[in-house]
């Protein structure tokens, strides 16, 4: 009667093992930066919405020769609407004869911002548009 090969029953078992690593790595990976993190997906989403924002500000002044009084200036012709950074936040715009200020706070209470001119972040009245 032939001996079976040891090594060939653990051969599968083995594959299986490092795929099943390779799948959690992945997995582990996903939920450490995807999952629990979305203070960092939040900030993406309002400066990605933020940039949209400048560069229509920048359009509104090539064509007026002035920044907006309001960001709902903006609405129709330079952006379908005025986007919240994130849901339950507001945009600060502020400008002035020689640029803007747009920024925003995080749910932590840190301001993020653009500007063109010599503001100091937080000194804004809120601009839903």
């Amino acid at each position: 009667m032939p001996v079976a090969n040891p090594k060939r029953r653990t051969r599968p078992i083995v594959i299986a093992a490092v795929l099943l690593g390779i799948v959690c790595a992945g997995f582990g990976t996903w939920i450490l930066y995807d999952v629990l993190s979305p203070r960092e997906a939040l900030y993406h989403q309002a400066m990605t919405r933020g940039n949209a924002i400048v560069a229509a500000l920048g359009s509104y002044k090539s064509d007026h020769f002035e920044y907006p009084k309001h960001l709902s200036a903006l609405v129709p012709a330079y952006l379908p609407e005025i986007p919240e950074p994130f849901q339950g936040a507001q945009w600060g715009y502020n400008p002035d004869d020689n640029g803007f200020l747009l920024e925003f706070c995080d749910r932590g209470g840190f301001p993020h911002f653009w500007t063109t001119s010599n503001y100091t972040p937080g000194q804004w009245d809120a601009d839903s548009g």
